[in-house]
């Protein structure tokens, strides 16, 4: 019996695939990817600015959930919270950062106060009214 015909024949890889640490890309080229091309123009994003810039944020966003939460407790989202958030929010945006972490941290700071504000005022009028 011939031994040909129970063979299996051979098998040349059209496909190499990547060196090692190279992921699909062996050129190292940069695809044209809108993210990719908008972050290199943008320069380096990890600068310690832009990361404290983002800390900042993240604080002006809990001090405005916190100055609206106590807002209706006689008016002291103002000092705890709206007050303290308004000023990160300022300090996050002069550092660089447009995020919407910073948007929401100023707006939620800018509720706050105002809430507050309504709040200590009608305390003080409802306080004032029933004095004897």
């Amino acid at each position: 019996m011939d031994n040909r015909y129970y063979q299996q024949p051979q098998y040349t890889p059209t496909y190499q695939p990547p060196d090692y640490g190279q992921f699909g890309n062996p050129t190292n080229q940069v695809y044209n990817n809108p993210m990719t091309m908008a972050a290199s123009a943008a320069g380096d994003r990890n600068t310690p600015e832009l990361k404290t810039a983002h800390i900042f944020a993240i604080i002006s966003m809990i001090c405005g959930i916190a100055g609206l939460v106590l807002a209706l407790y006689y008016g002291l989202g103002a000092f705890i919270g709206g007050g303290p958030g308004l000023v990160f929010a300022i300090i996050s945006g002069k550092l660089g950062n447009a995020s919407g972490m910073r948007k929401t941290g100023l707006i939620l700071s800018i509720i706050s106060l105002a809430l507050s504000a309504f709040v200590f005022a009608l305390t003080y009028l409802i306080s004032s009214a029933f004095s004897f």
